[in-house]
């Protein structure tokens, strides 16, 4: 994202939003955004080699819990912690069938800033077990928050459905980078959760919530290209050209080229431009294809299109 060294040159990394250079995560991410002392047990899903557990100990933070599946990063967080009591590391599959280690204890809030976004990636049955199974580590009342790159359903169905117990309180937008839009959940567990029980409906199963989640309808996101878009563009260019060429006879065809914020215009409607800056979209064509990112380079149809199929 810009903000965090390479892995090969720091023994820690965040795939998505350090909150060393987000520290207005802090909203959602602290114990106080819900209510919460600071002397909550905190549950950090999925911690891998980010600082996101070490931060929120440096925020106040004294019962702070980071999980992951990989040993290596468990050993490596242990290692890089020495002599802070306010942290402590599990190595741990979070979709385990028989549930999480009773010795992990219960918690106020549990964080996952991603590791949803890749469970997911295994189906909704893995997926499904390790909700199901952070929403029976939570006491009553508590949150869990998720910050997510997916825009559509993807993830919210996995926390919606009655049988786990969950409201969600909150959804927030986020801006994650310079092209995709993410969310901010915020789920708050009923009073009868817990062991076997966890959902807010009396005897509720984890069958019972696969179910539920298998009958959620799918909101698929809409692609940022489609053949209505395309033609429309290809338009708007051929307009250009024209204009063009009625002013200065043969500029076109010479390769005349356009402003920055005039191709910005031309590709994106207002309300896409007021979400998608003119100085990120600089940024986005300079990585795309240089040649592109100076006012005065000669636009195409066809580079529009590379364009938006390359950040779709």
């Amino acid at each position: 994202m810009g903000d965090r060294p390479s892995p090969l040159q720091s023994d820690t990394f965040d795939w998505l939003l350090s909150l060393r250079a987000h520290p207005e995560l802090r909203e959602w991410l602290l114990p106080s955004a819900h209510g919460l002392r600071l002397d909550a047990r905190v549950l950090v899903v999925g911690c891998g080699d980010s600082t996101l557990s070490e931060d929120l100990a440096d925020c106040g933070c004294t019962r702070v819990v980071g999980v992951d599946i990989e040993e290596r990063c468990i050993a490596a967080a242990r290692a890089r912690t020495v002599g802070r009591p306010s942290l402590s590391w599990a190595a741990l599959d979070l979709a385990a069938a028989h549930g999480l280690p009773a010795q992990l204890g219960r918690f106020n809030l549990a964080l996952d800033k991603g590791t949803l976004d890749a469970i997911v990636c295994a189906g909704d049955d893995v997926a499904c077990r390790a909700v199901w199974n952070v929403r029976a580590v939570l006491e009553p009342n508590g949150v869990l928050v998720v910050v997510t790159l997916h825009r559509d359903g993807t993830v919210q169905r996995l926390v919606e459905p009655p049988a786990l117990g969950f409201a969600v309180v909150a959804s927030h937008a986020l801006r994650v980078g310079r092209v995709f839009d993410g969310k901010v959940l915020v789920c708050r567990a009923g009073g009868g959760g817990g062991g076997g029980g966890v959902g807010s409906e009396a005897g509720a199963s984890f069958a019972e919530y696969r179910a539920q989640v298998a009958a959620a309808p799918r909101e698929d996101a809409t692609p940022l290209l489609t053949p209505e878009r395309e033609a429309s563009l290809r338009l708007l260019f051929a307009m250009r050209k024209h204009s063009l060429d009625c002013a200065a006879p043969g500029a076109a065809a010479a390769g005349a080229g356009t402003a920055l914020a005039d191709v910005h215009a031309l590709i994106f409607s207002e309300a896409e431009r007021s979400e998608y800056a003119l100085a990120d979209f600089a940024q986005d064509v300079a990585a795309f294809e240089p040649s592109l990112a100076s006012d005065g380079a000669a636009w195409t149809a066809d580079d529009a299109v590379r364009f938006l199929l390359a950040t779709q």
